[in-house]
Parts: C-alpha cells; structure tokens; sequence
C-alpha cells in the first residue's frame, strides 16, 4: 500500500511539472555543483592569501624588531632604513628540517650566504630562543638547536639579573637546564628566564623559559635550574636569524684581551 502511494506520487507530480520539473533539476544540480566548486576554489585562494599574509606579518614584525633596536630613549624611532647603529638585525626564515629526537638535535632554514647569513648567528621564534647557526651554503644554514647537548648560551633570571649558562641534558624535549645561578638568589617555580645578552649571538631579553624545578648542589654553591621552554621545539615554522653587525669588534678586542691575562 505504502509503495503504491509512493508511486502514485511520483507519477502525480511527473505529470503535473513534466515540462518544468528536469529544467529545475538540472539547474539545482547545476547550481549544487558550482557552490561546491566556488566553495572549494574560495578554501584554496583563502590559504594562499593566508600564507601571503603570514609572509607579510613575518616582514612587518622583522621590521618592528629593527625599529626597536633604534629606540632613541624617547620612545621616538628612526626610519628602517637607517640600519647603520643598530647592533642586532633581524631576517626572517622558515625551518624545512626539524629534529627532536637525537641527542644533538639541528634545524635546517630556508636562508643562507646569498641572504647574508653567517655561522654563529642567533636563531629565534616569535616565542624565543630557538638556536645558534653553525653551518652555512648559498641557500641554506644549519642551526644547532636548543635541543642539542652541544649547545649552551647565556641566561639571566628576569626579575634579579643573575646569569647562568643554558644547555640540554637530552631528556625531555620541552625542558632545559640552566646552571651558573647562585644558591643564595631567591628563585620561585614560574620565574621567567630570558637571554642575558653577553657574548655576541643574542641580544637581552628574549625569552627562553620559566622554572619548573631546582635544586642546590652539594659539591657547590650554584642552582642547577629545570626550565620549561618557551618555545614548542615540535611547531617551528617561522624563525628569526639575528646578525651582529658588530661581531668582529667585540670578537677582535677580546682576542686582544686575552693575550694580556
């Protein structure tokens, strides 16, 4: 009974709209299919207008970085064009190669000689620290990572300035060691850590992790300090290279130092 009526109904309205009814289907099929398309075709210029847009933020942000170089102390800033007084530039690149895994861990970058990169430039995220160059070709560097035992760069607490060195125990992906710290400094779990801006690869400041445990070593008077990283070692895509435009000034005059001790 049921499949009759149904029939009934089909054949009813067949009759009835047989000279509009296969036009509408075809134009509702035809406009089915054009909305997927253009939907589809919209999803896929919008990622390539995102990416566009990403690349464009990168850009700006690198050259906020530069401008704040150039603070004059009266929160005025010079044009970015006017690079020659800056000790730290920024240059944007993306990472086509990451490890987490090994012991020595490195990260290959989209930038190199031809872009004006360097060994033993800094390598940061928009989050902080994430590496120090160590190998250069025309298109291409290698950067030690943070995750990488080989690895160690200078660290301060942010809210005393006590400083300490910052290095990998192979261990845990998301943490690092900081040692150097003295044991009578009042440290608390969730202190910020950041660079402390000696020696020459990355300026002060930058973020590097906060405490997540520490303890005092019998054998001496120093901390050795567990910090989480700032940076998720797992997501990097867009990174910082940082040159020191005055490298071989500062390098030079401790050379020089040094043949006095």
């Amino acid at each position: 009974m049921l499949l009759f009526l149904l029939l009934e109904f089909v054949a009813l309205s067949l009759t009835g709209g047989r000279q509009m009814r296969p036009k509408a289907f075809f134009v509702n099929s035809s406009n089915y299919f054009s909305s997927v398309f253009y939907n589809n075709f919209f999803r896929v210029s919008e990622y390539f207008s995102l990416k566009k847009e990403n690349d464009k933020l990168l850009e700006e942000n690198r050259k906020l970085k530069n401008l704040y170089q150039v603070n004059d102390g009266n929160n005025s800033f010079v044009e970015v064009d006017s690079l020659k007084n800056i000790q730290f530039l920024f240059f944007s690149g993306k990472v086509v190669k990451n490890t987490i895994l090994s012991k020595n861990n490195f990260i290959t970058i989209n930038k190199g000689s031809s872009d004006g990169v360097k060994k033993d430039m800094g390598v940061v995220s928009p989050q902080g620290v994430v590496g120090i160059v160590t190998n250069v070709s025309n298109h291409f560097c290698i950067a030690l990572s943070v995750l990488n035992s080989l690895n160690s760069f200078g660290c301060k607490l942010q809210k005393s300035d006590y400083f300490g060195a910052a290095s990998w125990d192979g261990k845990n992906y998301r943490q690092i060691l900081l040692n150097g710290i003295p044991n009578h400094v009042l440290i608390s779990k969730g202190d910020t850590v950041v660079t402390s801006g000696y020696g020459y690869i990355f300026p002060s400041d930058i973020p590097v992790g906060i405490i997540d445990t520490f303890w005092k070593n019998s054998d001496n008077n120093f901390y050795t300090v567990r910090l989480n990283l700032a940076v998720d070692m797992k997501q990097i895509t867009n990174v910082y290279l940082i040159k020191n435009s005055r490298l071989t000034e500062q390098r030079d005059l401790e050379l020089k130092t040094q043949d006095l001790r």
